[in-house]
Protein backbone atom coordinates (compact mmCIF):
# COMPACT_ATOMS: atom_id res chain seq x y z
CA UNK A 1 0.00 0.00 0.00
CA UNK A 2 1.48 3.41 -0.85
CA UNK A 3 2.18 5.54 1.94
CA UNK A 4 0.77 9.44 1.69
CA UNK A 5 4.06 10.64 1.58
CA UNK A 6 6.11 12.97 -0.86
CA UNK A 7 9.35 12.00 -1.86
CA UNK A 8 11.22 14.77 0.99
CA UNK A 9 8.71 13.54 4.26
CA UNK A 10 9.40 10.08 3.08
CA UNK A 11 13.01 10.55 3.03
CA UNK A 12 13.37 12.38 5.98
CA UNK A 13 10.77 10.11 8.09
CA UNK A 14 13.03 6.74 6.72
CA UNK A 15 16.19 9.15 8.09
CA UNK A 16 14.55 10.34 11.38
CA UNK A 17 12.99 7.08 12.54
CA UNK A 18 16.40 5.14 11.33
CA UNK A 19 13.93 2.98 8.72
CA UNK A 20 12.31 1.94 11.92
CA UNK A 21 8.41 1.51 10.50
CA UNK A 22 6.57 2.48 13.63
CA UNK A 23 8.32 5.99 12.77
CA UNK A 24 7.06 6.07 9.09
CA UNK A 25 3.69 5.05 9.81
CA UNK A 26 3.94 7.67 12.35
CA UNK A 27 4.97 10.19 9.66
CA UNK A 28 2.22 8.65 7.30
CA UNK A 29 -0.31 9.31 10.21
CA UNK A 30 0.82 12.81 10.65
CA UNK A 31 0.26 13.47 6.89
CA UNK A 32 -3.20 12.31 7.21
CA UNK A 33 -3.64 14.26 10.41
CA UNK A 34 -3.20 17.43 8.91
CA UNK A 35 -3.28 16.73 4.98
CA UNK A 36 -0.22 19.20 4.34
CA UNK A 37 0.59 17.85 0.47
CA UNK A 38 -3.27 17.55 -0.25
CA UNK A 39 -2.94 14.05 -1.00
CA UNK A 40 -6.66 13.09 1.20
CA UNK A 41 -8.27 16.13 -0.61
CA UNK A 42 -7.42 14.94 -4.17
CA UNK A 43 -8.14 11.38 -2.92
CA UNK A 44 -11.78 12.51 -2.01
CA UNK A 45 -11.95 14.82 -4.71
CA UNK A 46 -11.44 11.77 -7.40
CA UNK A 47 -13.72 9.94 -5.36
CA UNK A 48 -16.60 12.21 -5.06
CA UNK A 49 -16.42 13.17 -8.97
CA UNK A 50 -15.10 9.35 -10.39
CA UNK A 51 -12.53 10.91 -12.12
CA UNK A 52 -9.29 9.15 -11.53
CA UNK A 53 -7.40 10.65 -13.40
CA UNK A 54 -6.38 13.05 -11.14
CA UNK A 55 -4.26 11.22 -9.43
CA UNK A 56 -3.37 8.77 -12.15
CA UNK A 57 -0.40 10.43 -12.93
CA UNK A 58 2.02 7.71 -11.45
CA UNK A 59 2.08 4.04 -11.31
CA UNK A 60 1.56 4.00 -7.67
CA UNK A 61 0.41 7.71 -6.61
CA UNK A 62 0.90 8.28 -2.82
CA UNK A 63 -3.23 9.24 -2.75
CA UNK A 64 -4.01 5.76 -2.75
CA UNK A 65 -2.90 5.17 0.16
CA UNK A 66 -4.76 7.66 1.98
CA UNK A 67 -8.05 5.40 2.92
CA UNK A 68 -6.10 2.54 4.41
CA UNK A 69 -4.00 4.70 6.42
CA UNK A 70 -7.13 6.76 7.19
CA UNK A 71 -8.78 3.64 8.65
CA UNK A 72 -5.52 2.16 10.81
CA UNK A 73 -4.60 5.94 12.14
CA UNK A 74 -8.27 6.69 13.08
CA UNK A 75 -8.79 2.81 14.35
CA UNK A 76 -10.39 3.86 18.28
CA UNK A 77 -8.24 7.06 18.01
CA UNK A 78 -10.65 9.77 16.64
CA UNK A 79 -9.59 12.82 14.51
CA UNK A 80 -10.79 15.92 15.44
CA UNK A 81 -10.46 19.18 14.13
CA UNK A 82 -8.74 20.45 16.91
CA UNK A 83 -6.31 17.71 16.46
CA UNK A 84 -6.19 18.33 12.91
CA UNK A 85 -4.77 22.50 13.37
CA UNK A 86 -3.37 21.31 17.18
CA UNK A 87 0.83 22.32 16.86
CA UNK A 88 2.50 18.75 16.38
CA UNK A 89 4.85 19.25 19.20
CA UNK A 90 1.53 19.04 21.44
CA UNK A 91 0.79 16.06 24.07
CA UNK A 92 -2.47 15.87 22.29
CA UNK A 93 -1.15 15.45 19.05
CA UNK A 94 1.90 13.37 20.31
CA UNK A 95 -0.79 11.00 22.29
CA UNK A 96 -2.66 10.54 19.34
CA UNK A 97 0.35 9.78 16.69
CA UNK A 98 1.47 7.16 19.77
CA UNK A 99 -1.70 5.25 19.14
CA UNK A 100 -1.73 5.44 15.45
CA UNK A 101 2.08 3.88 14.91
CA UNK A 102 0.47 1.66 17.80
CA UNK A 103 -2.03 0.76 15.09
CA UNK A 104 -0.23 0.34 12.24
CA UNK A 105 2.22 -1.75 14.23
CA UNK A 106 -0.46 -4.38 15.21
CA UNK A 107 -2.39 -4.08 11.45
CA UNK A 108 1.38 -5.14 10.25
CA UNK A 109 1.65 -8.32 13.13
CA UNK A 110 -1.97 -9.23 11.95
CA UNK A 111 -0.91 -9.28 8.42
CA UNK A 112 2.29 -11.06 9.22
CA UNK A 113 0.56 -13.37 11.36
CA UNK A 114 -2.67 -14.03 9.10
CA UNK A 115 -1.32 -13.89 5.25
CA UNK A 116 2.40 -13.98 5.52
CA UNK A 117 2.35 -17.16 7.78
CA UNK A 118 0.27 -18.87 4.84
CA UNK A 119 2.07 -18.01 1.99
CA UNK A 120 -0.31 -14.99 1.26
CA UNK A 121 2.19 -12.07 -0.52
CA UNK A 122 0.39 -8.55 -1.20
CA UNK A 123 1.20 -8.01 -4.64
CA UNK A 124 2.07 -4.65 -5.76
CA UNK A 125 0.04 -2.34 -8.25
CA UNK A 126 1.98 -2.38 -10.97
CA UNK A 127 3.05 -6.60 -10.84
CA UNK A 128 -0.88 -7.82 -11.16
CA UNK A 129 0.39 -10.28 -14.00
CA UNK A 130 1.84 -12.29 -10.96
CA UNK A 131 -1.29 -12.98 -9.10
CA UNK A 132 -3.63 -13.36 -12.57
CA UNK A 133 -1.24 -13.97 -15.52
CA UNK A 134 -2.81 -13.65 -18.77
Amino acid sequence: MPIPLDPETAKAAFKRSKANMLGVARAACDEIRTDAHRFGALYDAAAASGNWSVILGSAVAPEFGVPMWRDVCTLRNPLTDELRTADASSPEVDAWLRRAAFNAGVMAYIYMRDELTKGVIAVPRDACELKFPR
